[in-house]
């Protein structure tokens, strides 16, 4: 058991570190990053249904870069979600393994969250380019609150 904590307690660290490290880039860095990640991932998936005769896809630059643009932004705030979403799960773990009860698990798992959430865009306030918006602390939230309600359901199927 302790060594499960141990894991736990690494990969949640590192998850942690994970969000502090994107958080730290500029805006900049960080637009261009999604911004190509979206566009190398659009490419592929349009050559591979276009080849497949499931889509006829114009793939030129200037049709690319517009497709990128109108979904960036919701992308990104998905991978808020996500990245919260993640944490949560981690720590719900820990606290389950741990011995809480499920709704210790579910408050804390949340609270810390959300509070982690806050830190993360405060920190962003020291980074150039960056602002601290609470709409993204109620996303992150939002991604945690998804992440213990799926291990809820989880755990609800095993123990039955």
């Amino acid at each position: 058991m302790k060594y499960k904590i141990f894991i736990i307690i690494f990969l949640l660290i590192g998850w942690a570190g994970v969000i502090f490290y994107a958080s730290n880039k500029t805006s900049t860095e960080s637009n261009k990053a999604s911004k190509n990640l979206i566009k190398s991932s659009l490419v592929i998936s349009i050559k591979i249904t276009n080849k497949l005769n499931i889509t006829d896809i114009d793939i030129r630059e200037q049709n690319i870069n517009k497709i990128v643009e109108e979904i960036n932004y919701p992308l990104r705030k998905c991978a808020h979600a996500t990245v919260y979403f993640v944490l949560a799960i981690l720590i719900f773990i820990l606290l389950k393994i741990i011995g809480l009860r499920r709704s210790l698990i579910i408050l804390f798992t949340i609270v810390f969250c959300f509070l982690f959430s806050i830190t993360d865009e405060y920190h962003q306030t020291f980074v150039e380019e960056r602002t601290g918006q609470f709409s993204d602390c109620l996303i992150d939230t939002t991604g945690s609150f998804i992440g213990v309600s799926i291990m809820c359901l989880i755990f609800r199927k095993k123990s039955k």
